[in-house]
């Protein structure tokens, strides 16, 4: 408990460390909370990994639970940056996709016209067959 007190009453430019309380166990009581917990595959550093099979999700079986049956899953669903890694990944790959087609039409295309046979060559030298005239 001093160590506590010591942190509240630091100074202002005194980094807060060991600011923590040790977690006391529920007893079977339930806890409401005015948040939602958040269930995703990160951790935080030094956590220990939760072992295969255990979620830290709260139960769902009491009848004080203030769940509104609506079906949807507040812990499905993705932060701000997840949606924009997701967004800008399928737009690089689309246009990825696109420049491949693209090159691969123009390889094609060159094959069939061949080197000699060029219709689209605006520029032709003249030679002293021509200038005769």
């Amino acid at each position: 408990m001093d160590l506590l007190e010591d942190t509240i009453h630091a100074d202002h430019d005194h980094i807060l460390q060991n600011n923590f309380r040790a977690p006391q166990s529920l007893n079977g009581r339930l806890v409401l909370s005015s948040f939602s917990p958040k269930v995703s595959g990160r951790r935080l550093p030094g956590a220990a990994p939760n072992p295969a099979g255990t979620s830290p999700a709260p139960d769902n079986s009491s009848p004080n639970h203030s769940s509104q049956g609506t079906g949807e899953s507040v812990e499905a669903s993705l932060s701000t940056g997840d949606m924009l890694a997701i967004i800008f990944g399928v737009l690089f790959s689309v246009t990825s996709v696109a420049f491949c087609l693209y090159v691969r039409r123009n390889r094609s295309r060159n094959k069939r016209l061949g080197n000699e046979n060029k219709s689209n060559v605006i520029y032709k030298a003249a030679t002293a067959e021509d200038n005769v005239a």
